[in-house]
């Protein structure tokens, strides 16, 4: 069976934040459109068994969202 990953992406002001399997990497546009990057690997708690328990994996994505 292929195991693919979906990456995950929202807009932030002036930018853009994509979560992948291991980081998480945001980019902003700074006002003299130099860009800034900031990359931060995601803790155990977002890839291990309780991401994919259903319950569990809805409050793991709220807080998710809140932290990153």
């Amino acid at each position: 069976m292929d195991k693919r990953f979906h990456y995950g992406g929202q807009a932030v002001i002036e930018g853009v934040m994509i979560r992948g399997q291991k980081a998480a990497v945001t980019t902003v546009r700074r006002p003299g459109g130099g860009l800034v990057i900031d990359i931060r690997p995601l803790a155990a708690i977002y890839t291990g068994w309780m991401r994919r328990a259903p319950l569990i994996r809805g409050v793991i994505v709220l807080i998710e969202a809140m932290v990153i």
